[in-house]
């Protein structure tokens, strides 16, 4: 289904052509608008095989909603999908449109969550999932960016390999731009950049930069035609639709805990000595009284 209010000239020309279509046109347009971001990465013949047509049925009504030719409707869908949505620009709209009150409000909160972990669970891809445990197995050193909400994941992230025993830190939120913090990675090192709606523009071209260090990059973002992707080794779907002024975190740290669990397990030995040590280190009873320098 489309987010309300994106792909707003294809809607529009979908809605101010329906009368003068036929019912198998109908039928076409109609899957064009409800699974646009789909379209947008098939070919004709995979379409016309979906919709049970030809694909000159297909060409018909992408001409009779204004569109030159496939490609041309491809890349405008394409094009706006890159631009992505403001979780604030959707929150406005959802908030215009009016909010449940109370203890409904939540539940549709939560149902929203659990549809994201679900289709993220979907989307998950074993290759790239393993893919980008080796990477982190194998790196120098980790590195996690993310701006904004993104840069709680960031952190966290960096946190929890940490505990794992993994060389991990967050590329720190300072004035200085990203790119800047980033200069010294070079080849051996990894970058796991989160990267959601409406992607910034400073974690694209730090990613972009640490690209050409060539640095790994493990991409986590909420599709795959985002535009980080561009630069990722390993690209993980996480999918961040809410409810809220603010993208969703639940599925990017469901991701991100299951890459930490899966690299646990491969570094088993290396990782248990960490937890250990870090348990008696808990253990161990805190000075108390004056600190004598």
């Amino acid at each position: 289904m489309t987010d309300q209010g994106q792909f707003g000239r294809l809607r529009r020309a979908i809605h101010s052509k329906t009368h003068s279509l036929t019912p198998l046109e109908r039928k076409i347009a109609s899957y064009i608008l409800e699974q646009t971001q789909e379209v947008a990465m098939i070919s004709v013949q995979e379409l016309a095989q979906r919709l049970e047509t030809g694909p000159a049925t297909i060409m018909r009504v992408v001409r009779k909603l204004g569109y030159r030719s496939l490609t041309a409707l491809k890349n405008e869908i394409k094009q706006e999908i890159r631009t992505g949505i403001s979780p604030l620009v959707h929150y406005k709209s959802t908030l215009n449109h009016g909010l449940e009150a109370g203890l409904t409000e939540i539940r549709h909160i939560a149902e929203q969550e659990v549809a994201n972990i679900n289709e993220s669970l979907t989307l998950l891809n074993q290759k790239s999932f393993s893919d980008a445990v080796s990477h982190i197995v194998h790196a120098r050193h980790v590195y996690t960016i993310g701006v904004g909400i993104s840069s709680h994941l960031a952190s966290t992230s960096a946190f929890l390999l940490r505990k794992i025993g993994i060389q991990a830190d967050a590329v720190p939120q300072t004035g200085l731009q990203p790119t800047e913090n980033i200069v010294s990675l070079e080849k051996g090192d990894l970058l796991i950049a989160f990267s959601f709606p409406p992607y910034s523009r400073q974690t694209i071209e730090a990613t972009a930069m640490a690209k050409k260090q060539k640095v790994s990059i493990v991409g986590i973002t909420n599709q795959l035609l985002a535009p980080i992707t561009a630069y990722c080794d390993t690209v993980l779907v996480a999918k961040s639709e809410s409810r809220t002024p603010s993208n969703s975190l639940s599925a990017p740290l469901l991701i991100m805990s299951g890459l930490v669990s899966a690299t646990a397990t491969k570094t088993r030995p290396h990782s248990l000595k960490v937890l250990e040590t870090a348990i008696k280190l808990r253990k161990k009873p805190q000075h108390k009284g004056r600190i004598v320098f």
